[in-house]
């Protein structure tokens, strides 16, 4: 079983912008399609060869569907959106309920879990809100991918991103370091004889110097 902890592309935000719910850029658009062309050659690692994925998850925020899609065009594989791998948050305004993923991003599938109406917080999330996110993320994807062929590329958020790969690893209960990333860094976490391994953290090898944002 192998997973891919992959920060979205560059957001305008990421450039400048304060927008609730922001877009890529351009930059943002071509690290994601580079993103998926690398994991499709299977060079992250000399002795892998090409593996096709078995799903993509990410986010329900624009930034990461649109970092899933340019991802998902080089593979041949469903994209998931769930609501529970979403960036650290408040009470947000402006963000997309189901049915307008659905509208706006009509090739993606929406997770079962996926509520009808407001799946962000009503308050600021503390500390024990996110840790408890992250596990739940876990739980969901050791239960949905457990094949060990298997092979999951989970598209979130920088912030999050370090609470999901402390769970993963199992270095809880509280999120022991920072895992940061940089827009479309890769890290891979591989189940080996019952035991969560890192593999590497913010590969960016696929991205040229312009691009690493």
């Amino acid at each position: 079983m192998e997973r891919y902890i992959i920060r979205h592309g560059q957001s305008v935000n990421n450039a400048g912008a304060q927008e609730w719910d922001p877009v890529l850029t351009a930059a943002g658009h071509e690290q994601a399609h580079l993103t998926g062309r690398y994991l499709l050659t299977g060079r992250l690692e000399p002795w892998q060869e090409s593996r096709s994925l078995t799903a993509i998850v990410c986010s329900p925020l624009r930034r990461a569907v649109q970092t899933s899609l340019g991802i998902g065009a080089s593979h041949d594989c469903p994209i998931i959106v769930h609501p529970s791998i979403h960036e650290t948050m408040g009470p947000e305004p402006g963000l997309m309920v189901v049915d307008e993923v659905r509208e706006l991003f009509p090739t993606v599938s929406p997770h079962p879990s996926f509520p009808a109406g407001r799946w962000w917080p009503e308050r600021n999330e503390t500390e024990d809100d996110r840790v408890a996110r992250a596990e739940s993320s876990v739980r969901f994807l050791r239960d949905e991918y457990a094949g060990a062929e298997d092979t999951v590329v989970v598209v979130t958020h920088g912030t999050f991103g370090s609470y999901l790969i402390n769970a993963l690893l199992g270095v809880g209960p509280r999120r022991a370091f920072r895992a940061a990333q940089h827009n479309c860094g890769i890290a891979k976490i591989v189940d080996e004889e019952g035991l969560p391994a890192l593999h590497f953290h913010n590969e960016l090898e696929h991205l040229p110097e312009h691009l690493r944002t």
